[in-house]
C-alpha cells in the first residue's frame, strides 16, 4: 500500500513557518512511536504540552519504506525516522 500511495497536497503553516508540500505521511504526535517499534517523533514528550509534527515527502518514500519494513520485520525499537519534524 505504501509503495503506491499517492502523495497528497497539504497547505500547512506551523507557528508562522510555511511548510506546504506534497506528503505521503503527516502525523501530529505527543508520543514518540507508532506502535512499539517505529519511532517517528523521537523527541516527543506527553507532558510538555506540545505536539510534534512529522511528515514524509514523496522523495523520502523509499527511505521511509525501508525503515518501517525493517522495524516491523526485526522489531527494532531503535528505528528512528530521519524525516522533517516540527514542534509546536
Amino acid at each position: 500500500m505504501l509503495h503506491d500511495y499517492p502523495p497528497q497536497k497539504w497547505k500547512i503553516d506551523i507557528d508562522g513557518e510555511e511548510i506546504s508540500d506534497r506528503y505521503i505521511l503527516w502525523e501530529a504526535m505527543n508520543i514518540r512511536s507508532v506502535g512499539p517499534v517505529l519511532y517517528l517523533a523521537s523527541q516527543a514528550a506527553t507532558k510538555d504540552g506540545r505536539l510534534d509534527f512529522v511528515c514524509v515527502r514523496e522523495e523520502d518514500r523509499s527511505i521511509f519504506m525501508s525503515i518501517s519494513t525493517r522495524a516491523w520485520r526485526e522489531g527494532e525499537s531503535s528505528s528512528h525516522c530521519p524525516f522533517a519534524g516540527f514542534a509546536s
